[in-house]
C-alpha cells in the first residue's frame, strides 16, 4: 500500500499539496542529469559485482564437486553466515574495516607495512567504488555458491561427467557438454535469480 500511495502522490493524484493528475515531477526526475548519472552507475556497479560474484560462485562450485572433502558442514556454515546480515549493517562493517581509520589500516600500520592510518588507499567512498564493489561481492556469492552447488547436486553432474567418461568422452567435452545441460535445464530459473540478485544489489 505504501508503494501505490507513493505512486500515487508522485503523479498528483493524492496528497495534501496535490494539484491534479500530473508527469510534472517525474519529467523533472528523469531531466535531471544527477539522476541520470546515479542510476547507470548504480547498474554498473551492480553488473560488475554480480559478475565477479558469479565467477567465485561457479569457481568455488567447481571446487566443490571435484574436490568433495573440501565441502563439509562447516563450510556450508559459513556460506550461510553473510545471508543473515542486512545490507546496511554490511554497508557499515565496510565503513569499519575498509576506511581510512579502519581495523585493516590499524593493523597494518602496527605491523609497520604503512606510514600511518591516512596513508591507507582509499576504499571507502572512492572514485572507483571499490568499498561498494567488495561489499555487494562478499554479500551475493555465498548466496549464489550454494544455489549452484545445489543445483549440481540435484542435476547429478558429476554422475553424469563419469558415464560420459566411461563411454569414451573426453573430460574437456564431458565439462561443457554437462555444464551446458546444466545451465538449459534450469535457464528459467538462473534468469529469475540473476535479476534478483541485480535488483537486490540497485
Amino acid at each position: 500500500m505504501g508503494l501505490i500511495y507513493a505512486i500515487l502522490y508522485s503523479l498528483g493524484v493524492v496528497g495534501a499539496l496535490s494539484n491534479g493528475f500530473t508527469f510534472a515531477h517525474w519529467q523533472a526526475v528523469f531531466s535531471s542529469n544527477i539522476f541520470i548519472n546515479s542510476l547507470g552507475i548504480s547498474i554498473l556497479i551492480a553488473l560488475i559485482s554480480l559478475s565477479i560474484s558469479i565467477l567465485i560462485a561457479l569457481f568455488i562450485t567447481i571446487l566443490w564437486t571435484k574436490n568433495p572433502s573440501t565441502h563439509n558442514p562447516q563450510t556450508t556454515t559459513l556460506f550461510h553466515l553473510p545471508l543473515s546480515i542486512p545490507p546496511i549493517i554490511a554497508a557499515f562493517l565496510t565503513f569499519q574495516f575498509l576506511g581510512n581509520s579502519g581495523i585493516v589500516s590499524r593493523v597494518l600500520n602496527k605491523m609497520g607495512l604503512i606510514k600511518n592510518a591516512e596513508s591507507f588507499p582509499e576504499l571507502v567512498n572512492d572514485a572507483l567504488y571499490l568499498g561498494v564493489v567488495v561489499t555487494q561481492v562478499l554479500m551475493t556469492f555465498p548466496f549464489l555458491t550454494l544455489l549452484f552447488f545445489n543445483f549440481y547436486k540435484t542435476n547429478k553432474i558429476n554422475e553424469l561427467a563419469q558415464l560420459s567418461e566411461t563411454l569414451g568422452a573426453t573430460k574437456k567435452a564431458d565439462f561443457a557438454k554437462g555444464n551446458d545441460t546444466y545451465f538449459n535445464s534450469k535457464s528459467t530459473t538462473q534468469y529469475c535469480f540473476m535479476f534478483y540478485c541485480l535488483d537486490k544489489q540497485l
